[in-house]
């Protein structure tokens, strides 16, 4: 199998992650590798969903190993990891559902360990960015990576693409936050989903991260003693939330700057 197109490559962006808390409770999502470009460096990141990562003692991450710098479907590289939440950044607004992670780390761990492994970074630029925004309207479609209620190719590793459309609309942020709707569901796994933008009939154009896929949850405004849940534990609403890209950026930068990085 011999994947060439940009919309097929982005499948390598994405990792399974599976966690479990110190109370047994197990759930599963996705991650996904991203770029950050600076004007001297840049700094690859694993971005999730906090929610997802944020209670897990235990962390399972499956990536799809290399051979001859191509991937070699079916052959995984799992890393199991203790204290799993403790890798994770959040940024500090909790109404952000988004964790980072440095990756490097990971490769280094990966390259010692002697088994490459295959993976494409995702980037957001500028004049991408200002084309995407150019196009994209209300009711446009958009694409997510992931593994939703464990729906995956188990035999090669991969992930499912799934298509929704903006139910918000994109000029004002969606209850007050950097976030818009999207009319798919967001299961269990699809959690920390990238959410691109993608023109299937024109593969010469790179797909453009849009945001990032998170569960709705419960919204109230301050002061209220209840608010309007969007989609309750035994309800699907068939929404779900798209952080958008540029809060993952300033979640990068709040990151870089603490550290010292940038």
């Amino acid at each position: 199998m011999n994947l060439q197109s940009a919309l097929e490559q982005t499948f390598y962006s994405t990792v399974r992650v599976e966690v479990k808390t110190q109370q047994g409770k197990q759930s599963s999502g996705t991650c996904f590798v991203f770029e950050y470009k600076s004007d001297e460096n840049s700094y690859p990141f694993l971005v999730t969903a906090r929610r997802l990562v944020e209670e897990a003692d235990e962390g399972r991450m499956t990536f799809i190993q290399s051979k001859n710098n191509a991937p070699a479907f079916g052959k995984g590289y799992t890393l199991d990891i203790e204290h799993f939440s403790k890798l994770w950044y959040s940024h500090p607004d909790q109404e952000l559902d988004i964790a980072i992670t440095p990756f490097v780390p990971f490769v280094k761990h990966i390259e010692n360990s002697g088994v490459p492994v295959h993976f494409k970074l995702m980037s957001v630029d500028e004049p991408s960015q200002a084309r995407v925004n150019s196009q994209l309207n209300l009711a446009s479609d958009l694409f997510y990576l992931g593994y939703p209620i464990g729906v995956w190719d188990r035999k090669n590793l991969l992930p499912v693409l799934r298509k929704g459309s903006i139910a918000s609309p994109l000029s004002i942020n969606y209850f007050g936050r950097r976030q818009f709707v999207l009319d798919i569901p967001s299961t269990s796994g699809a959690e920390g989903s990238p959410v691109i933008y993608c023109q299937p009939n024109h593969p010469e154009e790179d797909p453009v991260l849009v945001g990032m896929l998170v569960k709705p949850g419960t919204h109230s405004l301050p002061g209220e003693s209840n608010g309007d849940d969007v989609a309750s534990q035994d309800e699907d609403p068939g929404m779900g939330i798209v952080v958008r890209s540029e809060a993952i950026i300033d979640t990068i930068q709040l990151y870089l700057k603490e550290k010292g990085f940038i």
